[in-house]
């Protein structure tokens, strides 16, 4: 399990590796536009890193790829 509090996104998407070092990503978007970062770990006990705030104004946009 990686953990609860998701209901606080409208949008998840996995992104790669958007750090660059080889372990999947992921990238959320809340109601109020706020884009976050939980970059993989590789591990299956701590899957991600602490959330790192991207930005704000994406709620602009209807999709994330």
């Amino acid at each position: 399990m990686i953990g609860g509090g998701w209901q606080v996104y409208n949008t998840i998407t996995g992104v790669g590796y958007v750090t660059g070092d080889g372990k999947a990503d992921l990238v959320a978007r809340d109601a109020s536009g706020t884009l976050r970062l939980y970059q993989g770990t590789g591990n299956a006990t701590v899957a991600f890193k602490t959330r790192t705030k991207i930005g704000g104004g994406w709620n602009t946009y209807t999709t994330l790829l």
